[in-house]
């Protein structure tokens, strides 16, 4: 089977379109995170990917950036610490075959 769907939002156009196969990365780099990403679509029963602006996404990006610097979050910003792990494992009689 798979864990539950997974919705991404991303403000790349691009990204989003490789990632929905209606665009074909061409740059090495891109193509290695491609490449990525599709191993790990396959642990998941179903993947949307929506492209949106980044003006609608203020918060997330706030909250990514203070996250990579290691600096506080506005007021504001609200988020969730997560003491485990975010959804159950699967067994190894789980996988699903090749």
């Amino acid at each position: 089977m798979g864990f539950p769907r997974i919705i991404i939002r991303m403000d790349s156009q691009l990204a989003a379109g490789q990632i929905n196969k209606s665009v074909q990365a061409h740059h090495p780099e891109l193509t290695k995170y491609l490449a990525a990403f599709r191993k790990a679509e396959a642990h998941f029963m179903g993947i949307s990917v929506r492209s949106i602006p980044r003006s609608e996404i203020a918060d997330e990006d706030v909250l990514t950036k203070a996250a990579a610097n290691n600096e506080p979050l506005l007021v504001h910003v609200l988020y969730e610490v997560l003491h485990g792990l975010a959804c159950k494992t699967r067994t190894s009689t789980q996988h699903r075959a090749p």
